[in-house]
């Protein structure tokens, strides 16, 4: 099946125009036109990990939930293997900058990181592209980001030869646990826990994103 054909069984609406857009990294980026006049936004790759636009897509709506920010809107996922896999958001217009537009910014990120996390991590793995990390809760931050990003990166490197495994004295290291810190925020930002789905790399801001 190929991509229009699955954007136009998943919105229900013909497909006028489908181009690639500049603005994807791990994933191809489109601009999807259908016949009455909706422009969406749409990222695929064939290449992404398991449940990657499922995961994108619940964290999503989950940023979206204290309203400090306009989160675009999810319109369709497609995340099961043997059809075009894709992400479908609401497109935004690129708006104009003005003298409030940095406040504006400030405050509405900090309304979501207020709106706070359980913990530090999530249910399910990252998902960057075609990789997958470990996610499992930590109390502290610089546990949770030694210990579930630098450790699990570091070694996936040096299996690959790109990092010498000299340089990442625990790039041998299985399956880390937390470590011992006294630093203990008593409510992680928002953002902390949706990484999990990804969302803090791929959310666009305005049109492609």
């Amino acid at each position: 099946m190929r991509l229009a054909d699955a954007l136009e069984e998943a919105l229900g609406s013909p497909v006028a125009d489908l181009r690639p857009i500049a603005g994807g990294d791990l994933n191809d980026a489109f601009a999807a036109e259908f016949a009455g006049g909706t422009k969406v936004f749409v990222k695929t790759a064939a290449d992404a990990a398991p449940h990657a636009y499922k995961r994108e897509a619940e964290g999503l709506r989950w940023l979206a939930e204290p309203g400090g920010l306009a989160v675009p809107e999810v319109l369709a996922v497609a995340d099961e293997p043997g059809a075009p896999r894709f992400l479908a958001l609401a497109w935004v217009e690129a708006g104009r900058r003005t003298a409030s537009t940095d406040e504006e910014l400030g405050r509405g990120l900090a309304a979501v990181h207020a709106a706070g996390a359980p913990a530090h991590g999530g249910a399910h793995g990252l998902v960057v592209g075609p990789l997958t990390l470990p996610n499992e809760a930590c109390d502290d931050w610089p546990s949770f980001y030694v210990t579930r990003r630098l450790d699990p990166l570091a070694r996936m490197a040096a299996e690959r030869g790109a990092l010498p495994p000299r340089l990442w004295p625990n790039s041998t290291r299985s399956s880390p646990g937390c470590l011992s810190s006294p630093a203990r925020p008593s409510r992680p930002p928002a953002c902390t826990a949706t990484c999990g789905a990804a969302t803090c790399w791929s959310a666009p801001t305005a049109g492609p994103g």
